[in-house]
């Protein structure tokens, strides 16, 4: 793969949670953000992918590795901030891992997967739209000890996944 970009249109719930705790969410590096959707891409920059026709194929029918380097977002609230990036989805086991501070390899969200649309654009591009990403319990934890709360729990969805990639 060599470009485009992973999309997460944040669920309307969790961002009113987290406005509501005083955490306010910033690109950093090459992501971008679009306030009018509540929608925060990371450019892809390098990896690979494989689609399987069939859906039962393990460890998941759509296999690879998905880099988004020197792109990632912060959560701030007064003085603490929490910075996340260089993330890397893993389809084929449904899991986004990202560096967190400067901690490589943390898991962040879990990918759902199950009503997932895959298409081809005219372009040759590949879509695939309709993945939902949940914050793991690592992901979680870390930052209700961050923020000192316990209203994040594992499980909460952050939002909508539309990854497009070309190469």
């Amino acid at each position: 793969l060599s470009g485009v970009g992973t999309s997460i249109a944040l669920d309307a719930g969790t961002a009113g949670a987290l406005k509501s705790l005083g955490v306010s969410l910033a690109p950093s590096g090459n992501a971008t953000f679009d306030a009018a959707t509540s929608t925060i891409t990371f450019p892809i920059t390098s990896g690979y992918a494989e689609i399987h026709s069939d859906k039962s194929y393990k460890p998941g029918y759509i296999l690879g590795s998905v880099q988004h380097d020197g792109s990632g977002f912060t959560l701030s609230a007064g003085s603490t901030t929490v910075a996340l990036g260089n993330f890397v989805v893993d389809p084929g086991n449904s899991v986004l891992y990202g560096t967190v501070g400067s901690t490589p390899g943390i898991p962040l969200l879990s990918l759902d997967g199950a009503n997932v649309k895959v298409s081809m654009d005219a372009s040759g591009n590949v879509h695939l739209d309709g993945t939902v990403a949940k914050l793991t319990q690592t992901a979680a934890s870390a930052l209700d000890a961050a923020f000192h709360t316990t209203a994040v729990t594992a499980g909460l969805p952050l939002g909508v996944v539309h990854l497009v990639a070309s190469g």
